[in-house]
């Protein structure tokens, strides 16, 4: 959140979150993120996505193996991943009334690598930060 002192990992793999921006159509940027992120690790992948977009999330990644398991945003709390890709942030902080929350426990899910994939709404900056995780 915006002014807050972010808090402290209790355990670092000394690897920065990537941000990435939505280039063309959204199945199509999850979907090679996700290939990217299990070319990375040897474990699951979690892409965690507003709760209205699940079934997409789900088509958009068939075929790409059981070690990729799309979420809704609300189903993630208590979930640990390999690697996590976070997807358009502004619509899981817009989905209710405690979706900085909500936003907050996705983006804390991954063990090793985090991905956040921004679309237009999400207004990322050059370096692909959405606008809601920008100081």
């Amino acid at each position: 959140m915006p002014g807050m002192e972010p808090p402290v990992a209790v355990r670092s793999t000394g690897l920065a979150p990537r941000f990435a921006v939505v280039d063309g159509e959204l199945g199509t940027s999850v979907r090679d993120e996700a290939r990217r992120l299990l070319a990375e690790v040897d474990g699951t992948v979690g892409v965690v996505v507003a709760m209205d977009r699940r079934q997409e999330a789900r088509d958009w990644l068939a075929g790409l193996g059981d070690r990729v398991v799309a979420l809704g945003s609300l189903e993630a709390k208590g979930l640990e991943y390999d690697a996590t890709m976070v997807v358009s942030p502004a619509e899981i902080a817009d989905e209710s009334p405690a979706g900085l929350r909500v936003l907050y426990v996705a983006l804390t899910r991954a063990t090793q690598r985090l991905t956040v994939l921004s679309g237009r709404k999400d207004l990322p900056d050059g370096d692909g930060v959405p606008d809601l995780l920008r100081d």
